[in-house]
């Protein structure tokens, strides 16, 4: 049976009260605390992903991954052409575009902004790099077959990196992990020698070279290679692998996320850290992709495995909502302007208080619903995602 859900947004009031740990999930857990200070501290998580697909061989490589409007977007990278790759959910690639005006030298980073596309041209295995730099593209030219599509390069440099001598896989200034967060792009270090990520800050736009500014770091115990935000909760997860015992037969690694949320302002390393361990490569492959979609659920890619034996490159999902206080998910009620929802079949009807309603497509296009005498019908309704505009607010309803 097919459900719906309105995602409602909660704003907690900022309390002058006594700090602590205020996730009811943490071992310290103080229940006295109504301002979160960052000490909250966890049991092991373990958590099993599940699997989708397997990934087309266009996409051996995908090293970052963001949801958009229930699309998926990934890359492959260094060695990998100047195209990105959209696939629905499942897995099965859609279209494939290429970039004017680019080299994928090391493309190993997405982010997505309400109107921007960002690729991250950031590995620096060796650390030698001073050609560093981000693409970017308006979401708008994502159309249907498009073949190309232009690009805007922006070069930059890190603020505390003055020696480029090679260092290969033993630099700290090598990266695979970005995100658009508040009208800024954060870079979340792969830190080679210290297992310490460290958070950098640039503007959305600049020209010339820019300076990605040290805003803090925290201990990982392991190699950054994605991350992802929930815009609107602030929610932020760090995708990573970390090298076990080698054997005789190879070296292994296991793969774990970093769960980073209830932080001041853009100070992700002051809020819960939670980490979550997922399993080791010989399930997940090299975990390498990972975005957020809704209501605390999202996808992992990884890259394909070729020693010491063969894994296929997977598509992998997960679903958070245990791990955060109940609340967060809301049904429609009498105060929205759809105050009533009619299930028929593939179609959907919706039954509002307002005469302006419209759906919002993939690249921002307007949709027609079409008007009935009971209110506004939504045709052959698969699942997935929907964004209406209603009364100059939009809104993303889950239907499944």
């Amino acid at each position: 049976m097919r459900s719906i859900l309105l995602y409602f947004f909660l704003s907690p009031a900022v309390l002058n009260a006594q700090a602590g740990c205020t996730d009811p999930q943490a071992q310290n857990y103080d229940a006295s605390a109504l301002e979160n200070d960052g000490t909250c501290e966890y049991a092991t998580t373990n958590y099993v992903t599940e699997i989708i697909s397997t990934l087309p061989t266009e996409i051996s490589e995908s090293s970052a991954m963001v949801w958009y409007n229930n699309i998926l977007i990934t890359l492959n990278d260094s060695g990998g052409e100047n195209v990105i790759y959209i696939m629905d959910t499942l897995g099965q690639l859609m279209e494939t575009c290429t970039l004017q005006n680019s080299v994928n030298i090391d493309w190993e980073a997405l982010a997505i902004s309400d109107s921007l596309l960002y690729i991250g041209d950031i590995g620096n295995n060796n650390g030698t790099r001073q050609n560093l730099s981000l693409y970017s593209l308006n979401l708008s030219s994502l159309q249907q077959g498009a073949d190309t599509i232009s690009a805007t390069r922006m070069v930059y440099k890190y603020q505390d990196q003055t020696n480029f001598i090679s260092q290969p896989n033993a630099t700290n200034f090598d990266a695979e992990a970005m995100i658009y967060f508040q009208d800024s792009i954060h870079i979340f270090s792969k830190s080679w020698a210290s297992f310490y990520c460290k958070h950098y800050v640039l503007p959305a736009f600049w020209a010339d070279t820019a300076v990605a500014y040290l805003r803090d770091s925290v201990f990982v115990n392991g190699l950054i290679t994605d991350a992802t935000v929930d815009k609107e909760t602030g929610k932020v997860i760090l995708l990573g692998y970390k090298l076990d015992t080698p054997t005789t037969e190879g070296d292994f690694y296991s793969c774990f996320l970093h769960l980073l949320y209830d932080y001041p302002g853009q100070q992700f390393f002051k809020g819960n850290n939670r980490r979550i361990e997922i399993g080791g490569v010989l399930s997940l492959g090299q975990t390498e992709g990972i975005s957020w979609s809704l209501f605390n659920r999202g996808y992992i890619s990884s890259e394909t495995v070729v020693s010491p034996i063969q894994i296929s490159s997977k598509l992998r999902s997960f679903d958070f909502q245990a791990f955060f206080a109940q609340g967060e998910l809301g049904v429609l009620n009498e105060s929205s302007p759809v105050y009533q929802i009619i299930k028929n079949g593939d179609d959907v009807l919706f039954k509002t208080t307002t005469e302006y309603i419209r759906r919002i497509g993939l690249v921002g296009e307007e949709i027609p619903l079409l008007k009935t005498s009971e209110g506004w019908r939504l045709q052959n309704a698969k699942s997935g995602v929907y964004w209406l505009y209603i009364d100059n607010k939009l809104i993303s309803i889950f239907i499944q």
